[in-house]
């Protein structure tokens, strides 16, 4: 049996999958893959990946997906997220669009967060039933996805309990493993195609998830989405503005940050709570008295230079700010339809049908998930978008039934920060303190504006580890560009430089109950041609060491001016596994 391992953290998907893989079914073949987002655009599908990886990779880029390989078609299996965020029931609603994944592919879900962490004065609702979701999926849909609990540590709930050696992930892999084993089981008793109902069947009784499968059948209150008025949600018998009844509206607060967490509520509403003869209607307010809904997207400084030109919103203004605020592909097109109608209430079905691939994920979830979209200034001024709820997808014809794999030879920033752990800290008896790997953010931030609450500012340090009294702070990247490593420097270096940054270096020392006389920063990358060029441009006089990883991939270096004694050992061979890569499509 053939299995493919798509991850976003090397670290994951050794220790919590190919590992146990191993331990389960012997001699099989495990391809560890560097996980892109499959894309479409004009010239078609951007990534070489098959039929049922893409239909999940155009939608969602979860951080593990195992998949199997039979008679050269390849099937996913398991999908998993890790989060070591608290619970909210913001953020809980934020990523159920997750679970839209076994709705729409035969696999499963799995999330792994904790339950009891507590970090103080956080905010938002931690009174949320974190059954809800997963019990509607299964009562609703008769998936069961799954809820692995991450143990906090047992003098402070502030953090997660990690892994002595892999520091991304929790203490202990049982329950996963027992995942896996269920699930190829089942695949060796009924076949591939067959194999997640007698998964479930099993599931039912095991001492892992007996309970689990039990708690999914028996909740029994839920949400009532005609009872949640509030500033984000109201629900009207009657919608005077566009003529219809049961209508649930959702406000969007803003454009940035992939319009999160409403973009997860939004499809948690209309996939669970949703009735028969209800309406979803999205909506955002522009408004001159605040930034929120445009910060941060790539066009902010232009809609702000509109506002600041203008005395007031107009229809054409509102159509104008959802084009630009959500990069919505041949937008000309859809501000042209608003402007040549004379209704507040305009249908847009021409521009979806032609353009639904093209449109990106934050777009397309409007369009999935609602059926009216009201782009109002907060005042009288009000436009209504609205097409016919038609399921839209993907022709996923033009792709093979098996994703081509190449062998991977370029170095990543996870790359760097895996060696830095696994080899250079390890060999010079450094003691890994945390690790944040690109898409697995740890939960130890430092946090220099402590009196900011919830809107703190939090820096998260790619590798923080401790020898003796010295505190090592290390920034990563892939290869070598300037404006990158200046950009880290410039970053890390704040740490010697700025008060505010300083003190909270001596709370977080306080809060590991670390004893530390000196920080020591750093960077790490891969060597570049273009490197020796500008090597001395980027400000290595603020940091005490770097460390580069040739353009071979089998060494690495530690250049400093620091003692030899936290770096006794100061080059060594590279040991990274075989990894492998989605090539690009070649339409030459």
């Amino acid at each position: 049996m053939i299995f493919n391992v798509y991850y976003e953290s090397l670290e994951q998907a050794i220790y919590y999958i190919e590992q146990n893989l191993n331990k389960i079914v012997s001699n099989c073949q495990i391809n560890l893959v560097s996980k892109r987002q499959q894309s479409f655009n004009i010239n078609g599908f951007k990534a070489d990946y098959s039929k049922a990886m893409s239909n999940i990779l155009l939608r969602k880029n979860p951080d593990l997906i195992v998949s199997c390989v039979v008679e050269d078609v390849e099937y996913p299996l398991i999908v998993l997220e890790f989060s070591t965020a608290v619970f909210t029931k913001d953020h809980e609603q934020q990523r159920a669009d997750n679970l839209l994944i076994p709705i729409r592919n035969n696999c499963i879900y799995v999330k792994v967060s904790p339950l009891e962490k507590d970090s103080g004065n956080h905010g938002g609702d931690t009174n949320y039933n974190y059954l809800e979701p997963f019990a509607l999926c299964y009562q609703k849909y008769n998936e069961i996805p799954f809820h692995i609990n991450w143990d906090v540590e047992q003098g402070s709930k502030k953090y997660v309990k990690k892994h002595t050696i892999y520091k991304s992930l929790p203490d202990t892999s049982e329950q996963i493993f027992e995942l896996l084993n269920l699930t190829i089981k089942a695949i060796d008793k009924v076949g591939i195609r067959f194999w997640k109902a007698e998964l479930f069947e099993k599931a039912s009784e095991s001492r892992f998830f007996s309970n689990w499968v039990k708690s999914l059948k028996e909740l029994n209150q839920f949400e009532d989405i005609k009872n949640i008025n509030s500033t984000r949600t109201n629900f009207e018998k009657h919608n005077k503005l566009i003529g219809q009844n049961n209508v649930f509206t959702l406000k969007l607060n803003r454009m940035g940050h992939a319009m999160d967490p409403e973009r997860g509520m939004l499809t948690y509403y209309n996939t669970f709570l949703k009735e028969n003869n209800m309406i979803v209607m999205s909506k955002f307010i522009f408004s001159k008295d605040s930034n929120r809904w445009y910060k941060s997207t790539p066009r902010e400084k232009e809609i702000k230079k509109t506002l600041e030109s203008i005395d007031e919103i107009k229809k054409t203004h509102l159509i104008e700010f959802l084009v630009k605020g959500l990069s919505i592909i041949n937008g000309e097109i859809l501000i042209s339809l608003v402007q040549n109608s004379q209704n507040n209430i305009i249908n847009i079905d021409s521009f979806i049908k032609a353009n639904y691939s093209l449109i990106n994920n934050s777009f397309r979830t409007l369009i999935d998930h609602s059926s009216y979209l009201q782009l109002s200034d907060g005042k009288s001024n009000n436009i209504f978008l609205t097409w016919s709820k038609v399921d839209f997808n993907f022709d996923l014809n033009p792709l093979q039934n098996n994703t081509r794999l190449k062998i991977r030879n370029s170095i990543s920033e996870d790359d760097v920060t895996y060696l830095t752990i696994h080899e250079v800290f390890k060999i010079n008896n450094i003691t890994t303190l945390s690790v944040s790997y690109p898409g697995a953010q740890s939960d130890t931030p430092i946090l220099p504006e402590p009196d900011n609450g919830r809107q703190q500012k939090r820096i998260y340090i790619d590798n923080i580890g401790i020898k003796e009294n010295f505190l090592i702070f290390q920034e990563n990247k892939g290869k070598y560009t300037k404006s990158t490593i200046k950009s880290d420097i410039d970053k890390i270096s704040e740490f010697k430089t700025n008060k505010e940054y300083k003190k909270a270096i001596i709370t977080f020392t306080k809060e590991h109950n670390l004893k530390v006389k000196q920080l020591i920063i750093g960077v790490g990358f891969g060597e570049s041609n273009t490197m020796a060029i500008s090597l001395n441009e980027i400000g290595l006089d603020k940091i005490d060491y770097f460390l580069i990883i040739d353009k071979e991939i089998k060494n690495w270096k530690i250049f400093s001016n620091i003692s030899d004694e936290i770096f006794k050992i100061k080059k060594g061979r590279v040991s990274l596994p075989k990894t492998f890569e989605v090539p690009h499509i070649n339409r030459s």
